[in-house]
């Protein structure tokens, strides 16, 4: 069973802090790409200002930065 934790009800100060926020954008995009890599579908990025695609063997899992 996945772990209970509080998490505070003033709106505000979740976005003022962030971090919660973080952590929510960052586990989606993950998850997004595991889902990407294991049904075999490509992921688009934005680089030197362009839209390339990275085809599902050549997605990376690990996030950088976290």
């Amino acid at each position: 069973m996945p772990e209970q934790r509080s998490t505070p009800k003033d709106i505000a100060a979740i976005f003022e802090d962030g971090r919660l926020v973080d952590e929510a954008l960052r586990a989606a995009i993950r998850e997004d790409i595991l889902r990407h890599k294991a049904e075999g579908l490509p992921i688009a990025v934005w680089e030197d200002d362009q839209v390339k695609w990275i085809a599902p063997e050549d997605i990376e899992t690990e996030l950088p930065g976290k």
